[in-house]
């Protein structure tokens, strides 16, 4: 999945098991952060969707991708001290999209249907879009 978020130019912040976070418009100014997001999330979708198709087809289950978007303000950078530091970005931001990825959702069983999935990374990428584009 890191080839396709590095295609889009996006940064891995970290890998936490099988979660990655990954930032647009850090470390870095870009312009075009929430088209790269939007286009990196629909890639990211279709291959975590063919790579459980592939595993299934051999007798291994794998659960539905989720993912969660959000665009806004961050404290991003290196964190830490003497002994250990990271780069990774703190917020309300960050919160929402970690949070949009995962817990259940009113309606929706514990795995979400792709319906479900899709008009919430639909409103979620809305959500993006407008603030990035957000005139001063």
């Amino acid at each position: 999945m890191t080839e396709v978020v590095f295609a889009h130019e996006g940064t891995v912040a970290k890998v936490i098991g099988d979660a990655i976070q990954v930032l647009f418009n850090a470390p870095g100014d870009r312009p075009d952060h929430a088209t790269r997001a939007v286009a990196c999330v629909c890639e990211l979708d279709a291959w975590a969707e063919e790579f459980r198709k592939r595993w299934k087809a051999k007798g291994v289950a794998f659960g539905l991708t989720r993912i969660g978007v959000h665009a806004g303000p961050a404290l991003v950078g290196n964190f830490g001290g003497r002994g250990f530091f990271d780069y990774t970005a703190y917020g309300d931001t960050i919160n929402t999209a970690a949070r949009l990825c995962g817990g259940r959702f009113p309606g929706t069983p514990g795995r979400r249907p792709r319906a479900a999935r899709a008009q919430r990374i639909t409103a979620s990428l809305r959500t993006a879009l407008d603030r990035a584009f957000r005139r001063p």
